[in-house]
C-alpha cells in the first residue's frame, strides 16, 4: 500500500476499499509468506507501483474473501484473494517495505555510446 494508504489505516483502524477518486475497489489479499521486498512484490501480485507498506492481519479479520475474476494465482505465482470490504487492521499490522538501494554505477564521463 502507498505512504497515504498506510496512514489513512493507521488512523482510521480500517484497510480503504476505496481508490485515490474514492470510487470502490476489490482490497487484495495474499495467502503467501509476506514479503519486505518492494522490488519483488510488484512482479510476483502484479502491481502498478512498488508499495510502500505492508499490512498483515490474520485471515480472519478479512470479510467475505473471495478469488478475484483473474483466478487465485497472479501471474508472477502469487496467490491472490480479494474482497470488497475495509478490513479492521490496527497500527502494529501496518509495517513499511524494504527499499532495497540501487547501486551506483560509475559512468565514464568520456564514453558515451548513443
Amino acid at each position: 500500500m502507498s505512504g497515504a494508504e498506510a496512514d489513512l489505516a493507521r488512523s482510521t483502524g480500517w484497510i480503504p476499499n476505496t481508490d485515490v477518486n474514492n470510487e470502490p475497489r476489490p482490497t487484495h489479499f495474499t495467502r503467501d509468506q509476506p514479503t519486505d521486498n518492494a522490488s519483488e512484490a510488484p512482479q510476483k501480485y502484479e502491481l502498478r507501483e512498488k508499495p510502500e507498506y505492508r499490512a498483515t492481519v490474520p485471515e480472519e479479520k478479512v470479510p467475505n474473501p473471495r478469488v478475484p475474476e483473474a483466478g487465485p494465482t497472479t501471474s508472477g505465482g502469487g496467490s491472490q484473494v480479494v474482497t470488497d470490504e475495509t478490513v479492521p487492521v490496527s497500527p502494529e499490522e501496518i509495517s513499511p517495505m524494504e527499499m532495497p538501494e540501487i547501486p551506483e554505477i560509475p559512468i565514464d564521463p568520456l564514453f558515451f555510446p548513443f
